[in-house]
C-alpha cells in the first residue's frame, strides 16, 4: 500500500497519466483511464491552453496526483516557476491528495510547496528526470538521498539506450534502501521493460498512458495492468 494524502492505494498501482488542451478533454481522458482500470490518476495540467476552471478536475473523490510539469523536465508549462507552483498550491487548497514537484525547482519555491503540503496533509512526490542517459547507481543513490530528506515519495526517471542502462536502473532500484517509497523506471523503448520489472523490486506506481503516451516507452493502462498480472506483481 502507498499513502496519497488521506487515501491508501494498493500497490503496484497503475496510474493513468491524463493530458489535454482543455479541461473538457481532460475530463474525457480521466473517464477513459478509469474505464481502462487505472488505480489512480495523474492530472498533467501543464498541457492546458488555459487554466480557467481547471479546479473542477479535482471534484471527484479519487486518488490523484497533480503535476504541472516544467518544459525543462519534459513538460509543457513555459511560464514562470512561480506561476507553475501556484497551480500546485491551489490544488492542495482544493484537497488534491498528492502533488509532484521537480527536484530542479528553485529551492525557495520547492520549500513553499512542501510547506503547504505538510499544512494540507498532501503527499509530496519529488521527481528527477534525466532525458539523456541512465547515470551509475551510485549517482542515482545520491539523488535519491537528496529527495529523501525533503519529500514523502521519490520519483527518479532516466533514459535507457541499451541493456546496460536497464541493468543500471534496476540495480539502483533493488539496492536503494530509502526510508520513503521510490518510484523509478527508465524511459525509451529499451527501458519499457523496467516499467514492469521495477514493481517487482518495490517501485509502487506504474505510470501508463491514456491515449497518447506522456513519455517514450510508456504502456497504455490496459497493457500495463495485463503485464503486471502476467509477472505476478
Amino acid at each position: 500500500m502507498i499513502q496519497l494524502g488521506r487515501r491508501r492505494v494498493k500497490t503496484p498501482a497503475v496510474c493513468g497519466s491524463v493530458m489535454g488542451r482543455t479541461v473538457e478533454e481532460m475530463e474525457i481522458m480521466k473517464s477513459k483511464a478509469l474505464d481502462s482500470g487505472a488505480d489512480l490518476i495523474e492530472l498533467r495540467v501543464d498541457r492546458l491552453k488555459s487554466f480557467r476552471g481547471w479546479e473542477r478536475l479535482l471534484e471527484d473523490d479519487l486518488p490523484m496526483i497533480l503535476t504541472n510539469r516544467s518544459s525543462r523536465e519534459g513538460g509543457f508549462f513555459r511560464g514562470p516557476d512561480s506561476e507553475r507552483i501556484n497551480v500546485l498550491i491551489q490544488g492542495m487548497e482544493k484537497g488534491v491528495p498528492c502533488v509532484d514537484i521537480e527536484l530542479s525547482t528553485p529551492p525557495g519555491l520547492c520549500d513553499k510547496v512542501l510547506s503547504q503540503a505538510r499544512w494540507e496533509g498532501t503527499t509530496a512526490i519529488i521527481s528527477f528526470h534525466d532525458f539523456s542517459k541512465t547515470p551509475p547507481p551510485k549517482t542515482l543513490r545520491k539523488i535519491a538521498r537528496r529527495i529523501e530528506s525533503k519529500g514523502d515519495i521519490a520519483k527518479i526517471v532516466t533514459l535507457a539506450r541499451n541493456l546496460e542502462d536497464v541493468i543500471r536502473l534496476l540495480d539502483f532500484v533493488g539496492g536503494a534502501k530509502l526510508s520513503i517509497p521510490l518510484i523509478s523506471f527508465a524511459m525509451g523503448e529499451v527501458g519499457s521493460l523496467t516499467r514492469i520489472i521495477s514493481p517487482l523490486l518495490g517501485s509502487p506506481i506504474v505510470y501508463a498512458s491514456v491515449g497518447k503516451p506522456t513519455a517514450p516507452g510508456q504502456f497504455d493502462v490496459g497493457t500495463a495492468k495485463r503485464l503486471l498480472h502476467l509477472v505476478g506483481a
